[in-house]
């Protein structure tokens, strides 16, 4: 049996009970009547069973329309009794009908609670909804920046042609650039971490929507079995739609890690191409300093040979020792530099250049294997929302609605009808005083 049909049948009884106590009132005013018209038919006779007449045929016609009258009046007496019991019956029956309009009553806001679980069940429903768009919106923002890394891959894939092997650069400019690689890894692990626990929250917070759900749909039970019963159906299928919303969510989780492992993937790469951009930039820098150093040595070993030239005292022959001591030492220098670049020229076309290239063709394999699992996984997303849509908590919302607005309706017409049976009660308790 269906709300409407519990609540039509609700109102055709209520109805019925309001024509059996206007059919009882009427009754009542008519027993009243009677009693009245008996009690005034009464007193004229008890007037004429006084009068004497010197006739005795007269007394005996009188006498004989007195015992007429007292049999009469007896039996007016009778049905005064047989009127004030039925009086009280009918009472006593308007106390039960007001009893069970209270009970009827009590039914509606037990009905009107259950509503109100439903409605709550329709808002979490609601809020599960914003939580699964949250985490769509999410996994946007990072499918747009691995579009963005898959861009710069692209440019920099097309800047690695083959270039002339440059000087290497000094440890500790290494070290730093170990650093700051490290740095980036350690931010795109944090980003990382800190979007699997906002989606555990939201996990979290599903899972504790689902539980008050649960426990609200055990809430008391109510006299009508098959209203009681059509409630609890919907509450079922309102936790199935929770179902599926809990299955979509595990879907963007699934979806979520593959992303992560795709974004692993572009970081690497991305921290590659940067560290090649920054050796690069390192070599160049370190090749212009070297040139630059090796113009001033070539300056200075022009200037101490013209020293050398000019010198022509003993005095100064020390000093053309020392300043060939000076231009053989910076000679050795400026070897031990072109040997340091002629090593790190070798060690990158070697190891480094070849080595990166390769790891780069793999990660981009990888990368297009989870690029085509994450469009399988936003198509499936696509069919669960468009399923969630049809299924479609707003039309139970609705539904809801309807059903609070027709015992609404039923409430007040109750209300109504108890101050009227208060009003009767009230003039029947002042006619029998």
């Amino acid at each position: 049996m269906s709300d409407d049909d519990k609540i039509m049948e609700l109102e055709t009884e209520l109805e019925i009970k309001d024509e059996t106590i206007s059919e009882l009132q009427k009754r009542i005013l008519g027993l009243e009547r009677e009693i009245e018209n008996a009690k005034n038919s009464k007193g004229p006779q008890l007037i004429e069973k006084n009068v004497t007449n010197p006739s005795a045929d007269l007394v005996d016609d009188l006498q004989t329309a007195l015992n007429a009258k007292d049999i009469q009046i007896k039996s007016k007496d009778g049905q005064i009794k047989v009127l004030e019991t039925d009086k009280v019956n009918l009472n006593q029956k308007i106390q039960d009908l007001r009893e069970e309009i209270q009970n009827k009553e009590a039914q509606i806001m037990e009905l009107n609670n259950k509503v109100k679980i439903q409605d709550q069940s329709a808002q979490q429903g609601g809020m599960i909804d914003e939580l699964v768009k949250d985490l769509e919106t999410k996994i946007n923002k990072q499918k747009k920046k691995i579009q963005k890394l898959q861009q710069e891959l692209k440019t920099i894939k097309k800047k690695q042609t083959p270039k002339k092997v440059k000087p290497k650069a000094e440890s500790g400019d290494t070290v730093k650039i170990i650093s700051k690689l490290e740095s980036k890894i350690k931010k795109v692990n944090d980003e990382k971490e800190e979007l699997n626990s906002v989606i555990n929250e939201k996990e979290q917070k599903i899972d504790e929507l689902q539980k008050q759900l649960s426990d609200k749909s055990k809430g008391t039970s109510s006299p009508l079995s098959d209203l009681v019963q059509d409630l609890r159906t919907k509450v079922e299928k309102l936790k199935k739609e929770n179902k599926k919303l809990d299955e979509a969510v595990k879907e963007y989780k699934h979806l979520e890690k593959t992303k992560d492992e795709l974004d692993k993937k572009n970081a690497q790469i991305k921290d590659k191409n940067d560290k090649i951009a920054e050796l690069e930039t390192q070599i160049e820098t370190l090749k212009q300093d070297s040139e630059d150093k090796i113009e001033s040595l070539e300056e200075q070993i022009r200037d101490l040979k013209k020293e050398i030239i000019n010198l022509s005292s003993e005095e100064d022959k020390a000093k053309i020792q020392t300043l060939t001591r000076e231009n053989a030492t910076i000679k050795a220098q400026n070897e031990e530099l072109r040997k340091e670049n002629q090593d790190l020229a070798t060690s990158l076309r070697e190891n480094d250049i070849d080595s990166l290239n390769l790891k780069l063709s793999k990660i981009t394999a990888e990368r297009d294997d989870l690029s085509k699992k994450l469009n399988v996984n936003m198509k499936r997303v696509q069919e669960l929302e468009q399923e969630l849509t049809e299924t479609g908590a707003r039309q139970q919302m609705m539904r809801i609605r309807e059903m609070r607005s027709l015992l609404d309706g039923m409430k007040k017409k109750e209300r109504q009808q108890m101050l009227e049976i208060n009003d009767l009660r009230k003039r029947l308790a002042d006619q029998i005083i």
